[in-house]
């Protein structure tokens, strides 16, 4: 029988940090310009990737769109981490995101007095309009208890089909498992 010569290093759990002990994290992800939805995000060491995709649908008009989706993926990368006794922990991390999003808003029609008093205001639909973006930026994330999280996001956003560019702020509320 063959046995390997040395001794296995022990770990301790205590020296392992949140991100690795728990890489993954379930989430719902919010941006005024890029949209809101549900994320998955999981970190490959020193990197990570963050896939988010959410929508609107409202055939009634009581919204201003008939329509609204996107799917947005995010790439970082850790520039620091710390923890504190297992109670709290924080990342700072660089990101690069690309992202699409696709909606039809609706058209109000001026109104039309069909009795005394009555107004009616049309809707139709308008054509599908598509936004392309790519953005550069850095974020931080808190953890607390290991599991529970908080993220905020600074980016420069290009807006590809406007060719605008403008700084953009993202948060998340996520779990880590």
């Amino acid at each position: 029988m063959f046995f390997p010569q040395g001794e296995l290093e022990q770990v301790d759990p205590a020296d392992i940090r949140v991100f690795e002990r728990w890489p993954d994290a379930l989430g719902y992800y919010f941006n005024g310009q890029l949209g809101n939805g549900l994320f998955w995000q999981h970190w490959f060491g020193l990197f990570g990737v963050q896939l988010t995709a959410g929508g609107l649908f409202n055939p009634t008009g009581e919204l201003s769109r008939f329509y609204d989706y996107h799917a947005l993926a995010h790439f970082s990368w850790r520039l620091h981490q710390f923890e504190y006794r297992g109670f709290m922990a924080g990342n700072l991390y660089g990101l690069a995101m690309v992202g699409h999003r696709g909606y039809a808003e609706w058209i109000i029609s001026p109104g039309i007095e069909t009795s005394p008093d009555v107004w009616e205001y049309p809707a139709t639909l308008g054509p599908h309009l598509n936004q392309l973006f790519i953005g550069l930026g850095a974020g931080v994330e808190y953890v607390s208890f290991e599991h529970l999280a908080a993220s905020l996001e600074f980016m420069y956003v290009w807006s590809v089909l406007d060719t605008t560019i403008d700084l953009n702020i993202g948060t998340s509320l996520r779990f880590r498992f």
